[in-house]
């Protein structure tokens, strides 16, 4: 197999690097009083950082990390990420405030996003990878000649778009290397031969070590090997049952793209074990935090989420449609130099956290916002970007499974949240199997179905459903269980986009760690007309958030699933431990009905039929957005999909309607009706008493 030309290492990248490293050290000597020009300082900043990778890479490249003493390990650790320590991040050129001051609104921006690519490779150096280290230390070089010689923002500007630009083709070559080809194995190696029994590990992977890893790696060490085998084998099975469940042939595939949260290496090695005895391959890899590929929420800054907020829009500094194309052009050539592995790929199998601590962003006028010229190449970018990888990996012959567990810093009764929640991820599949099948029964009897909100709730939506031209083998709703979305406990469907309309409100929520306050969305025709949230003082400012995070750019996205969330167990406990704001989307949205905005669940696998346990054909796979696949698939997808729960508590009900104007209630009050699901009151009524 070829071997990237990003990782390929001469006699003559080698002479550079020391040239380069001579210079660093000249620039950190540098003399600088009250009157130095601010650059001096911007570049004695990111000298020593680089001199200190410098330093840790010619341990690595020599006799290896496991030279490291543990302390040495951790000295890296905190060293490395300093400059994003919210203490000292006030005065760091990473700080784009801080930068633009210093130099300007325009240079500053530049030399901010500059320093956080170079923080954004540590985990590369940690890997042995000196040609990216050389390449973004002459970046460095070539960025701070350019500021001494007085030259424009325009010039820096060039200067990192150029490097974006000519190094698409290796890093693109790189990155599908270590995401499918089996052969990189560094993280896999950590997780599969590390002695879990300290916590030094962690200091190997070149990632912020934060408490959560600590104490995650610290509580799974105490607990016994029947419980860790159990979690993993839950997570296992879900993601061989999303095979089955989807109809896709799992024993065509042999690639495994298992990502995880550190500090469950317990769990995560004992699921690669399963993995393997299956006769599968599994890939650990790390999400980059490089301004290419960067995506906030990654946490490639560890707890420093202001930081990484921040910096989450960097490469809209120099995006535009000749970047996309190289970009896209980078992507086609490392697909196909890899298309053999690409054909083997399985999905990903997502072992999740939550319960971080909350974080509600500050906008920052220094950070790069997005104009509508913007958006709308991004969205194009992403079309492109995505069809391509659908070329290549197959996903409608690919699957996926995800699971979550909470984290340490969820509070003082971590502990019982966790065997809540192992509790939770657990419950019974064929009692829930039952259940969710007397409310698919009422739901196939109507053309369309009703919520509304109680008390402050705004929520007031009809959702139109498709025809069942033969319910005896027909259905609407899929009877979703603990197979790719682990815990059990939704019924869903891809709603008509016709004639679906109304307001969805939620007072409170997070959307992949995203806090939105008051959110609002209203829907026409199944498509969101007008949007609105409370988290900024300003309309642009909340707008703005909505579309970043919500619209992805979009100017508007329709309503791809339809569900109701039937697991009572966890909505209680998220009130038992006041937890309610902190449960994760895939645990929230089984505590009452949700609706997703943009692809729906069946996003590139509409053509595969898939049943239900009782045997019945599951028709609503497609709305009229994604039914335009065939004649112009750049307008089917959105490469989006935000699912938005509303919680029991402010719900009022769910009602079905059948063409002949009668009407069955699914929800009156907050509590289920339908014949044969009392079960899921239980825990409500426990919650009564207990109020």
């Amino acid at each position: 197999m070829k071997t990237p030309v990003l990782f390929e290492w001469t006699e003559f990248e080698a002479e550079r690097l020391e040239l380069a490293l001579g210079r660093l050290t000249e620039i950190l000597s540098l003399e600088t009083d009250e009157g130095s020009p601010a650059y001096i300082e911007f570049g004695k900043e990111a000298a020593a950082q680089l001199l200190a990778m410098a330093k840790l890479s010619a341990s690595v490249n020599g006799a290896g990390l496991a030279s490291l003493t543990a302390e040495e390990l951790q000295v890296y650790n905190r060293k490395l990420y300093m400059c994003a320590d919210p203490e000292v991040y006030e005065t760091s050129y990473l700080n784009p405030t801080y930068a633009v001051r210093a130099l300007g609104r325009a240079k500053g921006r530049l030399i901010s996003a500059l320093l956080s690519e170079i923080i954004a490779i540590i985990p590369m150096v940690y890997r042995g990878a000196n040609k990216l280290f050389l390449y973004v230390t002459e970046l460095f070089l070539e960025v701070y000649t350019l500021l001494e010689d007085g030259a424009d923002a325009h010039a820096v500007k060039r200067a990192i778009f150029y490097y974006l630009h000519d190094y698409a083709e290796e890093l693109c070559e790189a990155g599908v290397y270590e995401s499918l080809s089996g052969e990189y194995t560094e993280e896999y190696d950590i997780v599969m031969h590390a002695d879990l029994d300290r916590t030094d590990y962690l200091y190997t992977y070149g990632v912020p070590v934060t408490d959560n890893m600590l104490k995650t790696a610290e509580y799974l060490r105490t607990l016994p090997e029947e419980s860790i085998d159990a979690m993993a084998q839950t997570f296992v099975r879900g993601y061989v049952d999303g095979f089955r469940v989807m109809n896709v042939d799992f024993s065509k595939k042999l690639y495994i793209d298992l990502r995880t949260e550190k500090g469950f290496e317990r769990i995560t090695r004992k699921a690669i074990e399963k993995f393997e005895a299956l006769g599968k391959r599994v890939l650990v890899n790390t999400a980059s935090g490089m301004i290419a590929t960067r995506r906030f929420g990654s946490r490639w800054l560890g707890d420093s989420v202001q930081a990484e907020y921040d910096h989450r829009n960097d490469l809209y500094l120099f995006m535009n449609r000749r970047l996309s194309e190289n970009r896209y052009r980078a992507m086609q050539k490392a697909y196909e130099c890899y298309k053999e592995q690409a054909a083997l790929y399985a999905g990903p199998a997502v072992q999740e956290a939550y319960g971080e601590a909350d974080f509600e962003p500050v906008n920052k006028a220094e950070v790069v916002s997005v104009d509508a010229k913007m958006s709308k190449l991004l969205v194009e970018h992403g079309v492109k970007m995505r069809t391509l990888s659908q070329q290549y990996l197959h996903r409608e012959e690919t699957s996926f499974t995800i699971i979550d567990y909470p984290l340490p810093s969820i509070g003082p009764r971590y502990h019982e949240i966790f065997d809540a929640t192992v509790l939770v991820n657990t419950l019974d599949n064929d009692e829930y199997k039952r259940i969710q099948q007397h409310i698919i029964d009422v739901l196939d009897k109507a053309s369309y179905v009703t919520v509304k909100g109680s008390g402050s709730n705004r929520t007031d939506l009809k959702i139109m459903l498709h025809p069942l031209t033969d319910p005896s083998k027909q259905t609407n709703f899929e009877n979703c269980t603990a197979d790719v979305n682990i815990p059990v406990g939704e019924v869903f469907t891809s709603p008509v986009l016709a004639g679906t309309e109304g307001t969805l409100h939620v007072s409170k929520v997070y959307l992949e760690g995203n806090l939105f306050l008051d959110l609002e969305l209203r829907f026409k025709d199944g498509r969101i007309t007008e949007s609105s949230c409370a988290n900024f003082p300003t309309k642009q400012e909340n707008d703005n958030y909505i579309s970043e995070n919500i619209l992805f750019f979009h100017e508007t996205l329709p309503i791809g699933e339809f569900a109701i969330g039937t697991n009572t167990t966890a909505y209680k406990m998220g009130i038992d431990f006041d937890i309610q704001a902190k449960l994760p989307i895939l645990i929230a949205e089984k505590t009452g009905p949700h609706f997703a905005v943009g692809d729906t669940c069946y996003s590139h696998s509409e053509d595969i039929a898939v049943f239900n346990p009782d045997g019945k054909e599951i028709i609503a796979r497609d709305n009229e957005v994604s039914a335009l696949r065939k004649e112009n698939p750049a307008e089917a997808y959105l490469n989006c999909h935000t699912d938005i729960t509303i919680p029991y508590d402010e719900l009022g009900e769910i009602v079905a309607h059948a063409e002949d104007g009668s009407a069955y209630d699914i929800i009156r009050g907050g509590r289920f009706v339908v014949p044969g699901t009392e079960a899921l009151n239980v825990p409500l009524d426990a919650l009564m008493k207990k109020n």
